[in-house]
C-alpha cells in the first residue's frame, strides 16, 4: 500500500516554495517526518499552504451538503477503514496546521460553482449505488465493502466509468481546476519563503502552472510513505 509521491522546491526571484506530496493514508514514519519539518519551517518564518478541496465554506443548502458529504465524508470514512487494515495513519486526521495556514484551493462556494460550469458532479467519483448505500451500512459491512472495491476493483467497470462524459468532466474538477486555484493563491500570496502539502495526484499540475509564471525546480526527489 506504501507509494512514492513527488517532493520539490521551486524557486522565483527571492521566493522559494517546497512542495511535499501526500497522500490519503501513509504510515506513521512519513507524516511524523512531515510534522517535524512543517513545525520547523513555522519557526523559521515559512508561510504554509495546504490542499483542502472544499476548505474555506460551507454549504447553504441541503444539496449542497449532499455534495460535501459525498466528498468529504465518504472518502474521509474509506481512509479511516483502510488505514487500520495496513498498519497506517490518516492525513487529515494526524497532520496539525498553525491557525495561520493558507488554503490553496477552492474553497466550497468555488468548487460547486465551478461543478456546475463545467458540468461535473463530485458524486459521479465513486460509484452512484455505493454512495447511495453507504449511509446505511454498519462499520463492519462498509469494512467489507472497502476491502472489495480497494483491492479487487471490476476492470470492465473501471473501464466504462473512465470513458463516461461525466467522470472526465469530475477528474477535470478535482485535478485540473483545483491546481489551478492552488496556483492562483500562491501566486497572490505575498511570501519569500513557503511549504506546502498537496495530494501528490495533483502536484504535478500546480507544478506545470508554476513553470509557466516563471518558477524553476531547484530540487527534485521521490520519497516512500
Amino acid at each position: 500500500m506504501k507509494k512514492r509521491v513527488l517532493r520539490v522546491k521551486m524557486g522565483k526571484g527571492p521566493q522559494t516554495l517546497v512542495m511535499q506530496g501526500v497522500v490519503h493514508i501513509a504510515s506513521l514514519e512519513f507524516y511524523e517526518k512531515i510534522q517535524k519539518e512543517m513545525d520547523q519551517m513555522v519557526e523559521s518564518g515559512y508561510k504554509i499552504f495546504r490542499e483542502a478541496a472544499t476548505g474555506g465554506a460551507e454549504p447553504k443548502n441541503s444539496t449542497e451538503q449532499e455534495v460535501f458529504d459525498s466528498i468529504n465524508v465518504w472518502m474521509l470514512e474509506v481512509a479511516d477503514l483502510l488505514a487500520p487494515m495496513h498498519g497506517m495513519v490518516v492525513q487529515k486526521r494526524f497532520l496539525v496546521y498553525p491557525e495561520s495556514t493558507i488554503f490553496a484551493d477552492m474553497n466550497g462556494n468555488e468548487f460547486l460553482a465551478k461543478a456546475a460550469k463545467i458540468g461535473a458532479s463530485p458524486k459521479n467519483f465513486h460509484p452512484k449505488k455505493m454512495w447511495e448505500n453507504w449511509q446505511n451500512l454498519s462499520v463492519d459491512q462498509k469494512r467489507e465493502m472497502v476491502k472489495r472495491y480497494a483491492y479487487k476493483p471490476n476492470p470492465w467497470f473501471v473501464f466504462r466509468l473512465i470513458l463516461t462524459k461525466k467522470f472526465r468532466k469530475t477528474m477535470r474538477l478535482f485535478l485540473t481546476e483545483r491546481s489551478r486555484s492552488a496556483f492562483d493563491v500562491i501566486s497572490n500570496t505575498n511570501f519569500e519563503k513557503g511549504y506546502i502539502t498537496y495530494g501528490n495526484a495533483h502536484l504535478k499540475q500546480v507544478i506545470k502552472h508554476l513553470k509557466k509564471d516563471g518558477w524553476t525546480v531547484l530540487e527534485k526527489q521521490h520519497e516512500s510513505t
